[in-house]
């Protein structure tokens, strides 16, 4: 009888240490590892040359598969080790073998960059320490496989080995080119030579005529050139209603249709910038 009393009270020992060891606050518990969590995963086109093949880590010449990454980390920082974009099915899992890594030398390098700055010049064992909300730009070098409706995976990894990763869908077709806005210089215009400009266009073809004021003005000119795309050359000459008898050659810049800088000047002409 004592023999089964014992063995009973070993078994109820045996099942209640485990939960004793993990609340007693002097026992050390295995940490789980750290991990961030990924926001967003984003395809933003080939837009950019900053990376080569295998380890190159400088442009070659080809515009590159751009993505966006941004993941929020904990707040007293994480070692990313490694981040990977492999071209993925359906289902989100790698397939194709196309891998970009910025780690294994075995695949073409994976060009991270925040806020302008390269993170990785090549492969390299880690990416450093990042904390809170971090965003990145990936650039893979072009292998022919950044189609429409193509998937592709990230995969992030820490250290302590925890991962996240994410999946994108190209779009079914190419976003259009953003379109040039139309630029229409037509109109009067202050300069910071004190003068008004009354601006004519026609198609692509500029008049206009300055004066620094409307009585008795100490200079007044007039000038006709040719605006291609937002470079606007002038032939430009004083008229008598003046004083001043200059002429010269302007080469200006549209920055908008409510400002113009000047770029080249000749003949002694006074402005520099057109506002309205």
């Amino acid at each position: 009888m004592l023999k089964k009393i014992l063995f009973c009270v070993l078994l109820i020992m045996l099942f209640l240490l485990p939960s004793l060891y993990d609340a007693h606050p002097g026992y050390a518990q295995t940490p789980q590892p750290q991990a961030g969590n990924i926001v967003s995963f984003t395809w933003l086109g080939m837009n950019e040359d900053k990376v080569g093949q295998w380890g190159r880590g400088t442009p070659d010449g080809t515009k590159d598969g751009h993505f966006n990454l941004r993941i929020i980390n904990p707040p007293n920082g994480v070692e990313i080790t490694s981040i990977a974009v492999y071209s993925a099915n359906e289902s989100g899992a790698p397939a194709g073998g196309q891998i970009w890594h910025t780690a294994n030398t075995s695949n073409w390098v994976l060009g991270v960059f925040q806020q302008g700055r390269q993170v990785n010049p090549s492969h390299v064992r880690t990416l450093g320490v990042f904390r809170g909300d971090t965003v990145f730009d990936l650039y893979c070098n072009d292998s022919g496989w950044f189609r429409p409706n193509q998937n592709f995976l990230v995969e992030v990894v820490f250290a302590g080995g925890a991962k996240a990763t994410r999946v994108v869908k190209l779009p079914a077709t190419p976003p259009p080119p953003p379109q040039p806005q139309a630029l229409n210089i037509h109109g009067v215009w202050n300069c910071n030579d004190g003068g008004k400009y009354y601006i004519r266009q026609i198609g692509s073809k500029i008049w206009w005529f300055g004066e620094s004021s409307p009585t008795n003005p100490g200079w007044s000119n007039v000038a006709y050139g040719t605006l291609t795309s937002n470079e606007l050359r002038l032939e430009w000459a004083d008229v008598p209603k003046g004083s001043i008898m200059g002429m010269g050659t302007l080469i200006l810049q549209v920055i908008s249709n409510n400002r113009i800088e000047a770029r080249q000047k000749t003949g002694g002409f006074g402005g520099s910038i057109w506002t309205r």
